[in-house]
C-alpha cells in the first residue's frame, strides 16, 4: 500500500531543522511591532506595513517556508488587513518583477538549446592555448550569455562551468592532489567571472533589478537597461578584465600551456552536432533583444516588453517548448517573492516611511557636510562589509539598500552617483563570502578548492578591485557623461 504523503513536516523533522525558533523570530517580531505605537513623525498604517515588510525578510533570511510561501502571505496579510486587494496584489503587476521573470526564462532557452554551450566551446578553440587565456575565454563566455541569464547558477555553474571543468579533467586535473594543475585556478576564477559579469548588465542578475526598483522609488532616479550598461562599461570592463589576471597570479595553475584545448573544444562541438534550427532563431532573437533593450529610449518599447517578446518569440517559433518554461520553478519562485517584496517595498514609499527615514539619519548620523567623496566611499564600505552575515544576495538587497539609500538621502549626496555607485557593489560584494550567492556552494561544492582561505581572499580583492574601480574610473567617467 503507497505510504500516505504528508503536507507538513513531522514534529521531529521541524525541530531538527530549528523550523519553530525560526518561526517564532518570522511571526513574532511583526507582531510586537504590530502592537507597538508607531515612532513619532510616521504614521499608523506605514507602521503596520513595515511590520509586514520586516515579517516577510525575516522569512527570505532565516526561510522557515520558501520564499514565495512567505511573500504570499505578507501580501495577503495587508489585503486582509486593510480591505484593500490592490495592496495585496500591487507587486504583481511591477514591471520589474516581470523582467526577472522573462529573463530566467530567456536562460532557460539557453540551457536548453545548448547555445551558450556551443559559444563557450567556440570561443575555447580559437583562443585557449594557455591557462590564462582559457581563464579568459571562460569569462568572455560567461559574459556573453549574461544579458539573458539574471541567474548566476544557471549561467556560471550551468552553462560556462561544466565545459571549463571538463577541460580540466580532460588535463588530469581532479578534485584531490591534482586539483592544483588547473581544476582548482578554474573553479575559483568561474565564481569571481560570475559576480564580475553579474555587473555588467542589469539582466545579469534578478538582484540587479531589485535594487533598481528600490533606486527608482526611494531615490527617484531612473535607470534603463542601455543607462545600466553605458555607466559600468568603463570601471566594470577593468574590474572584468584584471580578475583572470589577478587570480592566476594569487592562485597560480601548475599547467601553463594547454595545446589540448582546440582538440577539446571541437570535440564537443561534434557532441553537440550541427547547429539546430531552434539554436539559429535562439542567436537571433537574442541579437534583437540586446538591439531592444539598448535602444528602448528611442523606440519607447519598455525593457520589459523586450523581455516579453523574446520569451513569446522563442514559444512561437517552437526554439522551447511551453511545457519546459512552465516547469521552470525557479522562474515562478522568483517572480513570487520578487512581485512580493516589490509590492511592499513600493506601499512604504507610498506611506512616507523612507522620507522619515532619511530625515531620522540626517539629525543622527554624521554623514552630511562631509566630503561627498569621502561619502560614497563610506557608503560603498557599508554596502560590502555586511554581506559576511548574509547567505543570500537578494535578502541583502531586500533587507538592507533601502538603509542605504535612505542615508544617502539624508547625506545629500548625488543620487544619482549614489545609485549607481551602490547597484555596481552589489554584485562585487557577493564576492566576499563563498555562500553569499547560490552559485558559489555549486561551484566550491566540487572539491577543486582545498585551500578555503583562497576563496575568501581572493573574494575580498575583488570587492576591493570593484571598489576602486567605481571610485578611480567610475566617477570620472561619470562626470564626463553628464551623471553629476
Amino acid at each position: 500500500m503507497m505510504e500516505r504523503k504528508v503536507f507538513f513536516m513531522s514534529s521531529e523533522e521541524k525541530n531538527s531543522k530549528g523550523f519553530w525558533w525560526r518561526l517564532a523570530i518570522v511571526v513574532g517580531i511583526p507582531l510586537i511591532m504590530w502592537f507597538l505605537e508607531p515612532p513619532a513623525g510616521l504614521s499608523v498604517e506605514a507602521w503596520h506595513i513595515l511590520a509586514v515588510y520586516i515579517g516577510a525578510i525575516l522569512g527570505v533570511i532565516f526561510k522557515p517556508y520558501p520564499e514565495p510561501v512567505i511573500l504570499l502571505v505578507a501580501c495577503t496579510t495587508l489585503g486582509v488587513v486593510f480591505l484593500d486587494y490592490k495592496m495585496a496584489l500591487s507587486g504583481f503587476s511591477n514591471r520589474t518583477a516581470w523582467l526577472v521573470f522573462s529573463a530566467y526564462l530567456i536562460g532557460q532557452a539557453f540551457v536548453d538549446t545548448n547555445l551558450g554551450k556551443r559559444i563557450s566551446y567556440h570561443l575555447l578553440k580559437k583562443f585557449g592555448r594557455s591557462s590564462l587565456s582559457v581563464g579568459y575565454v571562460m569569462a568572455f563566455s560567461d559574459l556573453l550569455v549574461s544579458p539573458a541569464t539574471p541567474s548566476n547558477t544557471a549561467r556560471t555553474g550551468g552553462i560556462v562551468y561544466p565545459i571549463f571543468r571538463s577541460l580540466a579533467v580532460a588535463l588530469g586535473s581532479n578534485p584531490g592532489p591534482t586539483s592544483r594543475k588547473i581544476g582548482s585556478y578554474l573553479t575559483l576564477l568561474s565564481f569571481q567571472n560570475s559576480m564580475t559579469t553579474h555587473a555588467m548588465f542589469v539582466t545579469a542578475g534578478a538582484s540587479n533589478l531589485v535594487v533598481m526598483e528600490f533606486a527608482s522609488s526611494i531615490l527617484d532616479i531612473h535607470v534603463s537597461w542601455i543607462g545600466w550598461f553605458i555607466a559600468i562599461l568603463v570601471p566594470g570592463l577593468a574590474a572584468f578584465l584584471f580578475m583572470p589576471w589577478l587570480v592566476y597570479k594569487v592562485y597560480p595553475p601548475e599547467i601553463k600551456a594547454i595545446p589540448e584545448s582546440k582538440k577539446i573544444a571541437e570535440d564537443g562541438l561534434k557532441e553537440l552536432g550541427t547547429m539546430t534550427r531552434q539554436e539559429k532563431f535562439l542567436a537571433l532573437f537574442f541579437v534583437l533583444a540586446i538591439i531592444g533593450w539598448a535602444t528602448a529610449e528611442i523606440s519607447g518599447i519598455n525593457s520589459t516588453v523586450v523581455a516579453l517578446a523574446f520569451v513569446c518569440l522563442c514559444l512561437l517559433f517552437r526554439v522551447v517548448p511551453w511545457k519546459s518554461l512552465a516547469t521552470n520553478d525557479k522562474a515562478w519562485t522568483t517572480y513570487i517573492w520578487y512581485a512580493g517584496i516589490l509590492g511592499i517595498a513600493a506601499l512604504l514609499a507610498d506611506a512616507g516611511f523612507f522620507l522619515w527615514l532619511a530625515d531620522i539619519m540626517g539629525k543622527n548620523l554624521p554623514l552630511a557636510g562631509m566630503n561627498p567623496i569621502l561619502i560614497y566611499l563610506i557608503l560603498l564600505v557599508i554596502s560590502i562589509l555586511p554581506r559576511y552575515l548574509f547567505a543570500s544576495t537578494a535578502a541583502f538587497a531586500a533587507s538592507f539598500y533601502p538603509v542605504l539609500f535612505s542615508m544617502a538621502i539624508a547625506a545629500e549626496v548625488n543620487l544619482m552617483v549614489v545609485g549607481l555607485l551602490l547597484m555596481y557593489s552589489l554584485s562585487y560584494g557577493s564576492a566576499v563570502t563563498p555562500y553569499s550567492n547560490a552559485v558559489g556552494p555549486l561551484l566550491f561544492g566540487t572539491d577543486y578548492v582545498e585551500d578555503s582561505k583562497m576563496i575568501w581572499i581572493v573574494g575580498a580583492l575583488l570587492a576591493v578591485v570593484g571598489i576602486v574601480c567605481l571610485m578611480v574610473l567610475g566617477l570620472p567617467y561619470w562626470k564626463i557623461l553628464g551623471l553629476w
